[in-house]
């Protein structure tokens, strides 16, 4: 199988949320504001350059914890209005200053270590 290379560059991240008026449940999404960059080889054996600026969709188990920065992207199918779509469902950083935050602890574990201190 051939390996596509996707590099995103994340200038800035805007985070929607609020309830959904279809079905009144919350909704929480990170898009990122990026230049992407496609690297492929074609049939005739040529390495290929694409950039494209654009916008991203966060996968949630990354909301919250993306800064800006160059990242390699892990792309898969989605399905949206019964077509199928290409969407970003990992991140990892291309270089040190690329961050992807671990999680944070909650709010309640912060508040038990204060009361055992």
């Amino acid at each position: 199988m051939q390996k596509n290379r996707v590099v995103v560059d994340i200038h800035a991240i805007t985070v929607r949320e609020g309830v959904s008026k279809k079905n009144g449940q919350p909704y929480h999404m990170e898009e990122c504001a990026c230049m992407t960059t496609t690297e492929y080889v074609n049939p005739e054996g040529v390495v290929v350059t694409e950039t494209m600026p654009g916008m991203v969709m966060l996968p949630k188990h990354l909301n919250g914890q993306v800064r800006p920065g160059k990242f390699e992207a892990t792309v898969g199918l989605g399905q949206f209005e019964g077509k199928l779509t290409l969407r970003v469902v990992d991140l990892t950083p291309v270089d040190a200053k690329a961050a992807v935050e671990p999680p944070r602890p909650a709010a309640n574990a912060a508040k038990s270590q204060a009361a055992a201190s």
